[in-house]
């Protein structure tokens, strides 16, 4: 798997990864959240990240963008 993009934060995470999970692609999100600093490496726009294979990249990018147009996320 690679990293395709950089999640905002945790409701963001929660909904694309139902998504994805409903369209059967592969995928992994990964919280930046580290025990011994805190939400240090999650300050700003930068909750974690999203993974996913080479072969489904466009389709998972295309999804997460179609998340973010619909403002389904609360800033």
């Amino acid at each position: 798997m690679e990293k395709v993009a950089v999640l905002q934060n945790e409701q963001e995470a929660a909904i694309i990864e139902q998504i994805l999970s409903e369209e059967k692609i592969p995928h992994l999100v990964k919280s930046y959240f580290d025990g011994a600093y805190g939400n240090l490496f999650q300050l700003g726009e930068r909750w974690g990240e999203l993974q996913c294979q080479p072969e489904d990249k466009q389709r998972v990018l295309s999804l997460l963008e179609e998340v973010r147009k619909a403002k389904l996320v609360q800033e």
